[in-house]
């Protein structure tokens, strides 16, 4: 089962012609223990973790080192293993970061070896069971292949008092000793006799692939990963029994976020189920995430609660996960993310599109309510950006005036002239940097359910009476019939019910097909801010009633494109599609022109 594990995670401990090779390049004994070490392939290079404490990565870039400045400023939980950093030793506990060496800035016969600190950190009641910690080392001596072994078994050291702890400290100590002062001076580890013959014999087991490939010439070729994995299982045959793996269980950790100083929500695969697995993290590590999930197979998940006093409701996280993941639409109301405020699941249907990392992002979105700062910031800004636009116009207006009329009429020309294709040109751009990810999320799906139809004819009503970007003038040619009939009219629909809506929607509540009606705050502002970017519009714009209502004409069209803007968001939220109030845009937009305006020249 393990071994199938590994092979979905894409592990290549799961490849049978990597595991051949490795096996010829860095031979060991009949295997009678579980394969605790994997390696596992990612956007950043080979990581290297055990199955007992899958929060830790292991990062072995050959000749990769930071200067001491770097790692003190690196990120929170990070180790630094024998020159990785150009620094002296450091513990930077209140970050929790820590460079184990003895090369720079100390005395080097007083300084205990990198896998001496290593045992010291363990010893002391370092916490490596809770959150996520990366190990960084450059090159897989012995002294770096034990500390990462000591970091990586800390679960069986700790306590000081078990078989493994006594029979590994003597090797530690003795190899500590030679990387240190040479080997003339092991005798300062005070072992006796036979017991020193036995240490020195097991570190020369273990350094028998080093010495025969850098005698070859060839470790700088070797994977660095792979040679590790493979010392590291040697040293667990030399110092466990199989006993000490009799409720062994192996975890492999997809994915993690920190909810705050001392929650998480991580996601594993494993052979348990979800209880079983709550069970053993709580036995072995103490503690479990707050959220916990687990990866049953490809796109399925369990979600669990684990922490019932948590303060973030399941309802809040399956409504965020909903509204992110390709697969939920409102055309299937019963393939979504759901459950109880305890246990929950992802859709049933088609599974999640949902990668590990960004289902426990998600969560972390839906625990983390951004600060009032940054969602009034954002209120502010989206309300008030037409104003500084139209402020920017009439600025300008004021300068050229100083140089005569003729300016400013020939500005107010120019305006009218660039205000499509500069208007077109930037929302495509923003369409582009916001949406190329994840384009569903801002309405680009087929439209779902039928009860946005419901606010179509109060749409069309709002439309005709000016909310749409109907010119008021003929179209000279057919480059401004494409220009100001197609573009325009879809550009600010997508400007504001894709770019504003989506910009806001990060951080407030949205209507979903066939749930609650309401009117949220992005279908609000980007609505308030489409009918004032109208108001301010430099081109000539129709309504149906501009010639019986006289002086109350622009009244009416202000409040017909503020109506219009908030039933067009509410369409695209419940339709969950930008499509609908695009055609109904385009539609009333040519049908107003054709009525009024004609479409000659």
């Amino acid at each position: 089962m393990l071994e199938m594990i590994k092979k979905l995670a894409g592990f290549s401990g799961g490849s049978e012609e990597t595991e051949q090779q490795e096996a010829e390049e860095f031979p060991s004994e009949i295997k009678r223990l579980p394969d605790r070490y994997s390696v596992k392939e990612t956007e950043e290079g080979k990581v290297l973790s055990c199955l007992e404490a899958p929060n830790i990565s292991v990062r072995i870039e050959r000749g990769k080192t930071v200067s001491g400045t770097s790692a003190r400023k690196a990120p929170e939980r990070t180790i630094f293993l024998d020159g990785a950093a150009i620094s002296e030793p450091f513990m930077d506990h209140q970050r929790q970061v820590y460079n184990l060496d003895h090369h720079d800035g100390v005395e080097r016969s007083f300084t205990l070896a990198t896998c001496e600190q290593a045992l010291v950190l363990v010893r002391k009641g370092l916490n490596l069971s809770d959150k996520k910690w990366i190990i960084w080392a450059n090159d897989p001596d012995l002294d770096t292949v034990l500390a990462i072994w000591v970091l990586l078994n800390h679960m069986h050291l700790r306590k000081g008092d078990t078989p493994v702890y006594r029979a590994i400290v003597p090797l530690i100590r003795v190899e500590g000793i030679i990387d240190g002062l040479g080997l003339e001076y092991q005798d300062v580890a005070g072992l006796p006799r036979t017991q020193h013959k036995e240490v020195m014999n097991r570190i020369d087991h273990l350094r028998e692939d080093e010495r025969r490939i850098k005698s070859d010439g060839r470790w700088d070729e070797i994977d660095f990963a792979a040679y590790t994995r493979k010392s590291l299982n040697r040293i667990d045959e030399m110092f466990f029994r199989p006993e000490d793996f009799k409720d062994f269980k192996g975890l492999e950790e997809l994915a993690r976020a920190e909810l705050d100083q001392n929650n998480s929500v991580i996601v594993y695969r494993t052979d348990m189920g979800i209880y079983e697995m709550e069970e053993y993290l709580n036995r072995v590590y103490g503690t479990r995430p707050a959220i916990l999930l687990l990866q049953k197979g490809p796109g399925v998940y369990t979600i669990r609660k684990s922490d019932l006093f948590f303060p973030l409701e399941m309802e809040r996280v399956y409504r965020f996960l909903n509204h992110e993941d390709p697969e939920v639409s409102g055309r299937n109301r019963e393939n979504r993310w759901g459950g109880s405020q305890e246990i929950g699941g992802s859709p049933r249907l088609s599974g999640t599109g949902l990668k590990p990392s960004e289902i426990v992002r998600i969560c972390k979105k839906a625990f983390r309510k951004p600060p009032a700062t940054e969602r009034w910031g954002r209120i502010f800004t989206g309300s008030l950006f037409p104003f500084a636009a139209a402020f920017l116009a009439l600025l300008a207006s004021e300068l050229l005036s100083l140089f005569g009329h003729n300016f400013v009429r020939m500005a107010g020309e120019i305006l009218k002239e660039l205000f499509a294709p500069v208007t077109i040109t930037a929302t495509a751009l923003l369409l582009l940097l916001q949406c190329r990810r994840k384009p569903y999320v801002y309405g680009f799906r087929i439209p779902a359910g039928w009860d946005w139809t419901l606010l179509l004819p109060a749409g069309i009503l709002a439309g005709l009476a000016g909310g749409v970007w109907g010119i008021g003038s003929p179209f000279s040619d057919v480059y401004h019939l494409i220009l100001l009939g197609l573009f325009l009219p879809l550009s600010m629909e997508i400007f504001f019910r894709v770019n504003l809506h989506g910009w806001l929607q990060e951080h407030h509540e949205i209507q979903e097909s066939g749930e609650r009606w309401f009117v949220s705050v992005p279908v609000m502002i980007s609505g308030f801010s489409y009918a004032a970017m109208l108001a301010i519009s430099p081109l000539p714009l129709l309504n149906l009633f501009s010639n019986t209502l006289g002086l109350w004409s622009p009244v009416v069209q202000g409040m017909g494109a503020f109506s219009y803007g908030i039933v067009a968001g509410m369409i695209r939220e419940r339709s969950e599609s930008i499509l609908p109030s695009l055609v109904l845009q385009l539609a009333l937009a040519w049908l107003l022109h054709s009525l009024i305006a004609g479409p000659g020249g």
